[in-house]
């Protein structure tokens, strides 16, 4: 890559200056432009170059060409680096120390400066070899990590860019863009033209870093990115030679090569430290990490003495990975990979995991993939690393991997991804081709078959023709008394891995008994479902479950009944086909087919005995005896709060799965730092006479607010009046809201949030809301703060705010008739590509009216602006990965406009009147 007629290529193992020299006298004979990844046939050889020679190791290696060569005609993107003398040598030095060794390993120094360039746009940078194996340093391709000094290129701040072969061809791009396009955390890619010291080195691969600017790309807040460090792993490795060949590790280092023995880090963590919550974060995140490897130590499986493990077990006791990992998105990254084939991105030196500072939990990044390579076995469960079988323990992973692998399987998954990127892969394909990669990697044809093949098996695969068994019988309640007519048990397991799951069983009379109703007591650990919170799944693992049926009138006609009673009190068991009917109705999980079968009541016998950060989820009994104001509703499957004035003791924590309802006359009084946490439903109905109100106990200052967290129905509150919130501060766990709902819909109808003392009186992040008649009275900070939401603020006031009034990100809102009093900063704040449409309401007293920058479009009109300190109007550029931003303001009453009515940076725009 840096000197354009480099033709050297070191066999592994090689050692010492001289060998070195005879390897690349070989090497230029052996036509090093040819060495690549697939086999020879497959890929257009290139013919040495009229002048080719070895370079002077005298000199520099690198020399820089006397002209800067023209744009290439592809349409893609032109990156220029350039490196001093001095930097080049240390590079093709850093080059020459891996042939030696057999691999890439970084040492001090290996970093050196640069100046990059795209376009018109040049920036101070660092630059240093990237990748761990020799096929980042074949031919003219070298790998480079580019860290940029100051802005970004292409919005990003760090980057690599790499040998399209390296990355698969096509391969990585395609599943990067699959996992963003599937909500899941992965890399921004490219590919794009390279100049190295004015020397063209062809089409290369570009990478997103590890940065703040990734995970802001795709709706996430800023905080810590975290790995396992994997430089134990491979100076052990290297050290016993694994690398030229030898399949076994010496039992002695065994411990070295997982992740119990690796340190823990993030990114960036110099950064980190300068923030004093993302540098709690930080820690959250790394404790969550050592966490996982606790669990990992504890098991016996582990190579680690049993002092070690029993150490490491206590830590981990009574928590589960639910508690520290977002589950869900890792078990979608573990079904996209296994679609694609490669559970290189799952094994732990490959993992990345992102802390995200509201749910408290690690979210993974999707990183190395080896899409394309075919690498590992087509099954889900056979493809894991013993680090994801641990992770398949958790019954919300195990089930949400099937679930999204049968969305995968199914035919329009595919054909609606082909559809959406087909223009850029097709393109790409083609210039890849264009430059000599004549490889099935360059096929689309072939990559889609491929996949497509991968389809069929997991559709045979996840609907088994047997899934389920089941062994029914009838059995005496009291035989000596001969009262009753019996009862009837079922047990009922899974045949395979793929997750069944039993709605319940109907009887001859079309009865249907819920299998969560029926099940008994003292089972193996079922789990349920966000659909059909009715049903169970049965464990994946063989484990029988029973199910228990009283026989009375409302299961059986009255004629079966005497026939069972009398079979019963007589102990008989010649008839074993007792007229009873009964049918199990199941289905496979991610596969909505319903599946019945009808049971055979064999032999009546005796009965078994019953067997026996943030807040985990209480249960609900733990939480009825704690709180003796409230009672359950089973019919809505919800908490509800008597009327009354109560003082709360602690939190309040909703189980999982359930709502509160809360209605006129009551007083909830909190204690400082306490919270109501739900993840589902809060339906709050107050009246104008007798309102709803939630504050701190007295003689307590603050409370820490409200948090609702994914719940998938929809928060409705009516006259409610919050006050004195703080925000919750647990450990890593750092919200800024007041009132909190994330990724949960909500209304609110004239409430009111008064004196709140966090970052946001009110924070909606990643859904859709609507506020009417809401004031908001009193902030530190922000009073709305909205993270990627849609919504609309109907006749709301905001009043006496330190900072904004109303502050979107990645949003669409409507602002309508509102008032705006005494606000410190800014009524509404447009930021990183919001559209904002301002209809109406008025301004009394503000620093600045309306706000738009980072990309963001803001519509006015019929707005009375009576007084601002500063400016009415304001457009510019806070963020430089984002563009111009603009206004369009049309009808607005200015009375008072302390420095002008505008203030606009160049390119942004602001349009008034037309």
């Amino acid at each position: 890559m840096i000197v354009k007629d480099d033709t050297t290529k070191l066999g592994q193992g090689i050692l010492g200056a001289c060998v070195l020299l005879v390897g690349i006298a070989i090497g230029f004979a052996a036509k090093p432009e040819t060495w690549r990844h697939e086999p020879p046939q497959a890929i257009a050889r290139v013919e040495p170059r009229s002048g080719d020679r070895l370079p002077d190791p005298t000199q520099p290696p690198m020399k820089r060409a006397e002209t800067t060569p023209a744009e290439q005609d592809n349409d893609l993107p032109t990156l220029y680096v350039d490196l001093a003398p001095r930097a080049a040598a240390r590079i093709q030095a850093v080059r020459d120390r891996a042939h030696a060794r057999g691999q890439i390993l970084q040492e001090p120094g290996d970093m050196v400066k640069a100046t990059v360039r795209v376009g018109e746009q040049t920036v101070q940078a660092r630059v240093r070899i990237k990748g761990d194996w020799l096929d980042h340093l074949r031919g003219d391709k070298w790998s480079l990590r580019i860290e940029l000094k100051d802005g970004t290129l292409f919005g990003m701040s760090r980057l690599s860019i790499q040998s399209p072969a390296t990355r698969g061809y096509l391969w990585e791009w395609l599943i990067m863009a699959a996992a963003r396009r599937d909500g899941l955390l992965a890399p921004r890619s490219m590919f794009v033209n390279v100049v190295v010291n004015n020397n063209p080195t062809g089409i290369y691969y570009l990478e997103e870093h590890f940065t703040k600017e990734l995970l802001e790309s795709q709706g996430r807040r800023e905080g810590p990115i975290v790995r396992y460090v994997e430089d134990t792993f491979w100076t052990e490795y290297f050290q016993h030679g694994q690398h030229r060949g030898k399949t076994k590790v010496p039992k002695t280092i065994e411990p070295s090569q997982q992740v119990i023995a690796a340190e823990v880090s993030a990114f960036g963590e110099r950064r980190l430290a300068q923030s004093e919550s993302l540098a709690r974060q930080l820690g959250q995140a790394l404790s969550q990490l050592r966490f996982i490897q606790d669990r990992m130590a504890s098991q016996p499986q582990i190579s680690a003495d049993a002092l070690h493990r029993a150490e490491r077990a206590i830590r981990s006791e009574g928590r589960s990975i639910d508690s520290v990992l977002d589950t869900r998105s890792l078990a979608d990254m573990h079904a996209l990979v296994n679609l694609f084939r490669s559970s290189h991105a799952i094994m732990w030196n490959n993992r990345r995991f992102y802390h995200n500072p509201v749910t408290d939990r690690l979210e993974p990044i999707v990183f190395d993939t080896l899409a394309g390579t075919l690498m590992g076995s087509r099954d889900p469960i056979g493809m894991a690393t013993w680090t994801t079988r641990e992770f398949l323990k958790s019954p919300t992973y195990y089930n949400r991997l099937f679930e999204r692998l049968s969305e995968l399987a199914a035919p329009e998954y595919l054909e609606t991804l082909f559809e959406e990127l087909e223009p850029e892969l097709s393109r790409y394909a083609k210039l890849l081709r264009d430059e000599g990669f004549h490889v099935p990697q360059t096929d689309t044809e072939a990559i889609k078959n491929q996949l497509y093949d991968q389809q069929v098996f997991l559709r045979e695969l996840l609907r088994p023709m047997d899934g389920v068994n089941f062994d029914c019988r009838l059995m005496s309640d009291d035989p000596m008394e001969g009262r009753s007519t019996g009862t009837l048990e079922v047990e009922a397991w899974a045949t395979t891995r793929v997750p069944v799951v039993l709605k319940g069983f109907r009887f001859g009379n079309d009865r249907f008994v819920s299998a969560r109703q029926s099940i008994a007591k003292q089972n193996p650990a079922v789990s349920r479902i966000d659909d059909d919170r009715n049903a169970v799944v049965l464990p994946n693992d063989g484990r029988r479950v029973v199910f228990r049926f009283p026989i009375d009138e409302r299961l059986a006609g009255l004629r079966d009944i005497r026939a069972i009673k009398q079979a019963v009190r007589s102990g008989s068991e010649k008839d074993i086909s007792v007229k009873l009917s009964l049918q199990a109705e199941y289905r496979y999980i991610g596969n909505q087919e319903k599946r019945v079968e009808e049971l055979s009541i064999r032999r009546f016998g005796t009965g078994w005995e019953d067997e026996g950060g943030r807040p985990d989820s209480p249960t609900l009994d733990d939480v009825l005896t704690r709180h003796a104001f409230l009672s359950h509703d089973p019919d809505r499957d919800a908490l509800t709060v008597r009327t009354g004035a109560w003082d709360v003791d602690g939190d309040l924590i909703i189980p999982h799965g359930l709502g509160l309802h809360i209605g006129p006359g009551v007083t909830l009084r909190f204690d400082a730092g306490a919270a109501i946490i739900a993840t589902n439903a809060l339906l709050f109905e107050g009246t104008s006479g007798d309102p709803i109100v939630l504050g701190p106990k007295p003689g307590v200052s603050t409370w820490a607010g409200i948090v609702v967290i994914e719940a998938a129905a929809r928060s409705v509150w009516r006259h409610v009046s919050i006050r004195d919130t703080d925000v919750v501060t647990r450990g890593g766990w750092v919200l800024t809201g007041g009132v909190t709902f994330y990724r949960s819909p909500v209304e609110l109808y004239d409430c009111t949030i008064s004196d709140a003392r966090g970052e946001d009186a009110l924070n909606i992040y990643d859904c859709d809301f609507l506020l009417e008649r809401v004031t908001i009275d009193g902030a530190a900070s922000d009073a709305f703060d909205g993270d990627f939401v849609t919504g609309i603020i109907r006749s709301c006031t905001f009043s006496r705010t330190v900072e904004d009034a109303v502050d979107v990100s990645g949003s669409d809102v409507q602002v309508i008739d509102s008032r705006f009093v005494d606000i410190g900063d800014k009524c509404v704040s447009a930021g990183e590509n919001s559209t904002v449409r301002v209809r109406g309401g008025v301004v009394e007293s503000a620093s600045i009216a309306i706000a738009s920058k980072d990309s963001s479009h803001v519509d006015i009109a019929d707005m009375e602006v009576r007084y601002v300190e500063n400016y009415v109007l304001a457009a510019y550029i806070k963020k430089p990965e984002y563009g111009p931003s603009s206004i369009i303001a049309a009808n607005l009453t200015i009375w008072d406009a302390g420095r002008g009515l505008y203030l606009v940076q160049s390119p942004c725009k602001i349009e008034l009147d037309g």
